[in-house]
């Protein structure tokens, strides 16, 4: 039985909470959302909304959608960070083909502003030039957070199908397990003054929510 099957059999347990409840359940298989063709993602948002689930989960890696991720100086203009439309293109393709594949299955979108950092982000590098994740730059993480939730507000066109805009993205969750030192470092899950940051602290740019607006 493969990881999706799994997951699936795990969401109809979940939802069978008996009458008159709703459990809310995501389902996050990133190789698969993210990483097929459009039919294929589409076809697996479709099983995952059959079997009972109301989100998936996407990750948003920084260091994915940024240029130049592996260099030490930040790209100059006219790469505005806080401005989607300056990114590059092909970054957002994956997430893009996820979040309308959602939406046309009914199920809405849960995103993981998440690792990895590009390398201009960060004070040093860590031992994993793939995975930076040493002190992200609060302020810098911010922008990247206002570039996706103004990317994924229903305002922008979409580009690969004129007269339709991109769906829009509700639920956000800032860096995934923060605590840990394998995705963030120095670990601030300790209770030791000094320790490191806490999760807080490096996802204090990004704590002011995007503008909610009504469905379509």
């Amino acid at each position: 039985m493969d990881a999706f099957t799994c997951s699936l059999a795990a969401l109809l347990l979940a939802t069978a909470v008996g009458p008159g409840h709703q459990l809310p359940v995501a389902v996050q298989d990133d190789p698969l959302l993210l990483n097929r063709a459009p039919a294929q993602v589409q076809q697996y948002t479709d099983q995952i909304a059959q079997e009972g689930a109301g989100y998936v989960r996407l990750t948003a890696s920084w260091s994915a959608v940024a240029p130049s991720p592996q260099a030490t100086k930040k790209p100059g203009a006219p790469f505005d960070d806080s401005d989607y439309k300056s990114d590059p293109v092909d970054g957002f393709r994956r997430l893009d083909t996820a979040v309308k594949a959602a939406a046309t299955s009914g199920l809405d979108v849960q995103m993981d502003l998440a690792f990895w950092a590009p390398r201009w982000a960060v004070p040093k590098a860590s031992d994993r030039n793939d995975r930076e994740r040493y002190m992200p730059k609060p302020a810098e993480f911010g922008l990247f957070a206002q570039a996706l939730a103004r990317r994924y507000s229903r305002a922008l066109p979409d580009p690969d199908q004129p007269g339709r805009t991109l769906p829009a993205v509700r639920l956000w969750a800032p860096w995934n397990e923060p605590n840990q030192p394998a995705f963030l470092m120095p670990s601030g899950g300790g209770t030791r003054a000094g320790s490191g940051p806490s999760p807080r602290t490096c996802t204090a740019g990004s704590t002011r929510p995007p503008t909610r607006r009504s469905r379509a």
